[in-house]
Order: structure tokens, then C-alpha cells, then sequence
């Protein structure tokens, strides 16, 4: 199957589909790990209703984690314009609290963005980590968050 990719190497694993089967399989397992055990010795376990999710990697991973973890959707769009509702953010409005899941974090705007516009439609809607799927999986908690000014 990758003998006929081309393109970027991070957008490799959403768009192979032997990649994107394998990394979800890791991603479920980590974070059910983390749900029945939390992120350290003695951490809370991570609980939430909701994976939220930008972009085109976020859209091929998220619905694919929440079908195994039972977990609801909530996209956040990049832009109103140009778009089937004029949203930025369709899904499960009853959510209190959410993950986001994406590829990778380096400066942390998509994830300020997404919890910015959660925020503006879902004032009580509460983000508790991220999640980044690609190379291995890696999970951040409200405390890393906080640590990245992502949220307050």
C-alpha cells in the first residue's frame, strides 16, 4: 500500500489505511489505559464524553477512536465560511467534558483554537487532555495543558 504514497510523512499514517488501522489499535489501547488507570501512579482516571477533533488527520482519526471508546464527536471547524452549516463547532453540544485528539502538538494553536471555540458554544463544556496520536501516542492532562497555556 505505500509503495504508492506521496506526500508528507505525517499525513502517511491517516492516509494508509494499514498505518491508520494500526496506530488507532495503540491509540484505543493507550487511552483505555488511561481511562481505567490515569496518566500516573496515583492519578485520577481519565474521564470524558467527548473527542474533539480539527482538520483532515483529526477527522480520519477521531470517529475511528470514538466507535471503540463509545465516546461522542465534536468537530471544530477551521473557518465558518465555506462550509455546509456556517459553524465552527457541530457535535455533541451535551458534552461536559472532552479530549482533543490530533496528529502531533509543536506551538499549540490548533488546540487553543478548538477549546476557544468549544468554549464560545459549549460555555460549561470542560477540556481535560490531548492526545496525539502519531508516533507512539502521547497524552497531556489539564496540568500539561495548563503548563502550554492552553487552558487556564
Amino acid at each position: 500500500m505505500t509503495d504508492s504514497y506521496s506526500g508528507s510523512e505525517y499525513m502517511e499514517a491517516v492516509l494508509n489505511p494499514d498505518l491508520l488501522i494500526e496506530e488507532t489499535k495503540n491509540s484505543v489501547k493507550e487511552l483505555k489505559h488511561l481511562m481505567r488507570w490515569g496518566n500516573s501512579p496515583g492519578a485520577d482516571k481519565l474521564e470524558f464524553d467527548a473527542i474533539a477533533f480539527r482538520g483532515m488527520s483529526g477527522a480520519l482519526r477521531a470517529p475511528l477512536l470514538a466507535i471503540k471508546l463509545k465516546k461522542s464527536l465534536i468537530m471544530v471547524r477551521k473557518s465558518r465560511k465555506n462550509n455546509h452549516s456556517g459553524r465552527y463547532v457541530e457535535g455533541n453540544y451535551g458534552a461536559k467534558t472532552y479530549i482533543i485528539v490530533d496528529d502531533l502538538m509543536c506551538t499549540g494553536m490548533t488546540a487553543k483554537m478548538i477549546v476557544r471555540r468549544i468554549k464560545e458554544a459549549m460555555p460549561d463544556a470542560k477540556c481535560v487532555g490531548f492526545y496525539t496520536a502519531q508516533y507512539g501516542g502521547s497524552f497531556r492532562d489539564e496540568e500539561g495543558l495548563r503548563k502550554r497555556k492552553i487552558i487556564k
